[in-house]
Parts: structure tokens; sequence; C-alpha cells
């Protein structure tokens, strides 16, 4: 799954509404919520499992990925890596990595 920074995932954007999320990626697996006052979240567990989270007007408005599956930004991989290697990867093909972590 490739994020796309500021954006969402592929085939999710921010501000989108859940309507047209499941029109691309299908029924979620599960729906459900984290406390009795939060909006309803959907689950998806394909490659990854992949959580979007919708606000009051249905409108996606955080996606949450856990492992075991693939996840890239910028085709570099991100899960199962060390960080700097990680790191490392995204500048050499020319992006910014900016942070507060010791070693960034």
């Amino acid at each position: 799954m490739e994020i796309v920074p500021l954006t969402g995932v592929a085939g999710a954007a921010f501000g989108q509404s859940r309507a047209s999320v499941r029109a691309v990626r299908g029924e979620p697996d599960s729906a459900f919520r984290r406390a009795a006052d939060a909006a309803l979240t959907d689950m998806y567990a394909d490659e990854s499992y992949v959580f979007f989270e919708y606000d009051d007007a249905d409108r996606l408005r955080a996606i949450e990925i856990a492992s075991p599956g693939p996840v890239t930004v910028h085709g570099e991989r991100l899960l199962g890596r060390p960080e700097d290697d990680v790191v490392r990867g995204l500048r050499v093909a020319g992006h910014e990595v900016v942070g507060t972590y010791p070693g960034l």
C-alpha cells in the first residue's frame, strides 16, 4: 500500500466520503466505533490491516496502517526495517526527511 503524503493512501484521500472510499476499496471486513461517541471506523484486512476513521460528516479524517503488509512512501518500504535504512533510502531518492528524533 502506497502512502501519498498529505493526501492519504492509494484509493483513499483525506476528506473523501465513506461511500466513495467503499466504492474503490469495497465493503470493509469490519466497521466499529473506537469509543461510544466516536464516528465509525472501517477496517480492511487485506495485505495490511488498514483502519479508515471518519468524522461526524462521514469524511475520511485518519488512516492507520498496521503490519504485516507492505507499506511504502515514495516507493520506499517502511515496516519491518530499521528506521535509519528507511531514512537513508528516502534521502538517496532525493526526499527531504526532517524530525527531532536522534539520527534523523
